[in-house]
């Protein structure tokens, strides 16, 4: 070790540091860029926590330009046609429910997640202005666990955390618990976007 500490301090005087004193710290390697929220508490950027894009995906019967798709594809666009579109017409041949709801397998198992809801730019009281959010183990709606409700009231992009544990998330828009509905006891689902970002 003798050798190395004379090494050193022969570097150290070539760059015209004093005797004894240290070299200035490397520079850290380029890293994820970390956010600080006003928690305090730091957190990864939402590409690197996202649970459900481009993740398995399905509900209630869609619109042919409405696939389920669409509310998981990456795009935040809140315009028709970029948004799983529920159809109220085939769910009503086939004696379907008025409720309707989307759903996502996620990446792996997931508690307490937070949420990020980008809603349609109009049409809030198709589905009566609110949307529950739940957590399951498979793609049973009525299996899974209410974890938290927005209430829609402009198109502004939507956060919550989902308070709950499980490989499956759901949005239900449903007939009654909601208010202002276009057709009473009816409500239909219109999902432009849906993120399932990790808090762990």
């Amino acid at each position: 070790t003798g050798y190395w500490i004379s090494v050193l301090s022969q570097v150290a005087s070539i760059r015209g540091l004093p005797q004894g004193a240290a070299a200035p710290p490397p520079e850290p390697p380029p890293m994820a860029t970390v956010f600080q929220e006003a928690s305090g508490e730091a957190t990864l950027p939402d590409e690197l926590r996202d649970l459900s894009t481009r993740r398995p995906c399905g509900g209630s019967v869609s619109r042919t330009d409405g696939s389920p798709r669409k509310a998981n594809d990456g795009d935040t666009d809140q315009q028709h046609p970029n948004e799983y579109h529920f159809d109220l017409d085939r769910a009503d041949e086939s004696g379907g429910s008025s409720s309707s709801h989307w759903w996502v397998q996620l990446r792996r198992m997931a508690a307490y997640p937070e949420v990020k809801l980008w809603p349609r730019n109009c049409c809030a009281e198709a589905f009566g202005h609110r949307l529950w959010l739940l957590m399951g183990n498979s793609s049973k709606v009525r299996e899974a666990t209410e974890c938290a409700s927005l209430e829609v009231t402009s198109d502004a992009m939507l956060s919550a955390i989902c308070e709950g544990v499980g490989k499956y998330f759901f949005v239900e828009a449903r007939g009654q618990g909601g208010w202002g509905y276009q057709d009473e006891n009816v409500a239909v689902l219109m999902l432009p976007e849906v993120r399932v970002l990790s808090r762990d």
